[in-house]
């Protein structure tokens, strides 16, 4: 068994604040920053904290937000965002699920395309010589992204 040096360690703390986090049936809903939320949905309500590759360190402030739930929905608001929720079983969807971008009055829906997304980047270059596709990045001209870390 290789021990890694203290140097080259990670201070992983994915767990977020408890006060940053909704739950609503088989929904939790994190607000990780002001403009970062985290969706997640699992059928028996079981959810995972584990780090993922993006996102090892979840124990951030809270920021400031309102939420308004029932045992079937919750709005979820703050200065840059509103969640709108309606848990009727069948995971996220367009029909039950949206989040505006107040500054642009952009509304997104599971689902949603991006047309603009400004790409992410390439692991190394290696063998690469002229054209290579690139996955979703994290910058759009829609002003808003979706980062999938759930495999």
């Amino acid at each position: 068994m290789s021990v890694i040096p203290e140097h080259f360690r990670l201070d992983l703390q994915p767990n977020a604040n408890p006060e940053a986090i909704v739950r609503v049936g088989n929904a939790r809903f994190t607000l990780l920053a002001e403009r970062l939320l985290r969706l997640e949905y699992n059928p028996a309500g079981e959810f995972e904290n584990r780090a993922s590759q993006a996102m090892w360190f979840r124990q951030q402030s809270v920021p400031a937000f309102t939420v308004h739930t029932t045992p079937t929905s919750a709005i979820i608001e703050n200065a840059y965002l509103r969640l709108e929720y309606q848990d009727d079983g069948s995971g996220f969807t367009p029909e039950n699920l949206s989040i505006q971008v107040k500054a642009t009055n952009t509304v997104w829906h599971p689902g949603d395309v991006d047309e603009t997304n400004l790409r992410g980047t390439m692991r190394t270059l290696d063998g690469i010589n002229g054209y290579t596709p690139l996955s979703l990045g994290l910058m759009s001209r829609a002003g808003w992204s979706v980062l999938d870390d759930s495999r």
